[in-house]
């Protein structure tokens, strides 16, 4: 049985936006103009979710129920920007401790869009905003006897 005091999850924390095409993206393309594309897709879903790799691995710890694994504390380690005041209740509400999460006060927190068309192709766009802070975490907090550190994507 693994005894894990404490685990620190370092990833993204970002906004996700999710959107469903009702058509297939391969009729607004055209082969011969791939190097001038201009398109717009309306879209007849929308979702908005927090995520990012982060928030997904520390909220997913936090809800195990494992015998063999209850850490007593769940840190994260990444940042959120000006707009991360949804996540940080978020954290709170789900007892994961962002006394290590970074707020940038100028630029946003990260996010990522995607567009899925009925044929599961998928357009993405992200923005890395305050995750570019991510090298400034401080890890000497990190007891490398008694702590796990969980290691994610960040970009």
């Amino acid at each position: 049985m693994n005894n894990y005091k404490n685990v620190f999850v370092t990833g993204s924390i970002a906004y996700d936006t999710i959107m469903n095409f009702p058509n297939e993206f391969q009729d607004y393309f055209h082969p011969e103009k791939l190097h001038q594309i201009n398109v717009s897709f309306v879209v007849n879903k929308l979702e908005r979710q927090l995520g990012g790799t982060g928030t997904n691995i520390a909220y997913n710890i936090r809800l195990s129920n494992l015998q063999t694994f209850k850490p007593s504390s769940v840190y994260l380690l990444g940042s959120v920007g000006k707009d991360g005041k949804d996540f940080q209740k978020f954290f709170k509400k789900n007892k994961i401790d962002a006394s290590g999460v970074i707020v940038d006060k100028k630029l946003y927190t990260s996010a990522g869009s995607v567009i899925t068309d009925t044929k599961n192709n998928q357009i993405w766009g992200f923005y890395y905003g305050a995750s570019e802070k991510i090298p400034y975490i401080d890890f000497k907090i990190i007891n490398k006897e008694t702590d796990l550190l969980v290691i994610s994507a960040n970009h």
